[in-house]
């Protein structure tokens, strides 16, 4: 059955039972409600739901009943999605100012992007040449303290390769150990090496155990270290080689 003007709406199909109307002031339709002088009502029993064309601007809006009424009682509509005139979207959100805008948590089994946003804080975006991602802005995983670092992981790293340029923490400065093989450079007795192995358990100027356990560990500081002793090692080579070649002469001559 099609009822005539009630209020704001022209028509109404299906009155007294779960119908629609169609809506004449804002252009819409109107589902198990129609629209009185007094604002919406029900047309019978249950929750409603509505659509409309703005006139003005050509927006359209998607609203649903935030309470069930009776027939002829007033109910609620409340928008839940809208269709800008230029085509942006929103969700729970009437004021989008993207293509999609979703005020709200968004599930989904597959998202493709070539460029995704977050905040104000960084981008990831897919670069062609050579096929990859990239992160512009600064990027942690799991982190409860931001320590200042442009990548920062809470927690273990697996990988089959790490080459690293030069890493710094804890104000650990990078200094290649070249000064060793300087005429100036005072290198240690191998007499002050054994008393301070003794003493310490560990070989002079490298890391104390007790004090770098449970901190973060300066992968280039900790070779160039290294490579400090290699480079110590082989002058008491060099060292021990001429005192050997001392002693041979000396024992050709006897």
């Amino acid at each position: 059955m099609v009822s005539g003007l009630v209020g704001y709406t022209s028509a109404i199909f299906g009155r007294g039972a779960n119908g629609l109307a169609v809506i004449n002031n804002w252009p819409g339709i109107t589902f198990n409600s129609y629209w009185s002088s007094s604002g919406a009502k029900s047309l019978s029993s249950g929750y409603c739901g509505s659509m409309w064309v703005s006139p003005t601007n050509g927006q359209m809006e998607w609203r649903t009943g935030t309470n069930a009424g009776s027939a002829d009682a007033s109910v609620s509509h409340t928008v839940r999605m809208v269709l800008l005139n230029d085509g942006r979207v929103g969700i729970g959100d009437e004021t989008p100012s993207e293509k999609l805008e979703v005020n709200g948590d968004v599930k989904a089994d597959t998202v493709k992007s070539n460029v995704v946003t977050v905040g104000s804080y960084g981008i990831l975006r897919e670069v062609p040449s050579p096929t990859r991602v990239e992160v512009v802005g600064n990027f942690g995983v799991t982190l409860d303290t931001y320590l200042g670092g442009n990548l920062e992981v809470g927690g273990k790293i697996y990988a089959d390769s790490l080459n690293v340029d030069a890493v710094v923490i804890n104000d650990w400065l990078l200094e290649v150990p070249d000064y060793v093989f300087e005429p100036v450079y005072k290198l240690r007795s191998l007499a002050d090496v054994e008393k301070h192995v003794k003493t310490h358990k560990r070989l002079p100027d490298m890391p104390v155990t007790a004090e770098s356990k449970g901190k973060s560990v300066d992968l280039a500081a900790l070779n160039m270290a290294l490579l400090k002793k290699v480079e110590e090692l082989t002058l008491y080579a060099i060292e021990q080689d001429k005192k050997i070649a001392a002693l041979q002469r000396k024992v050709e001559r006897q």
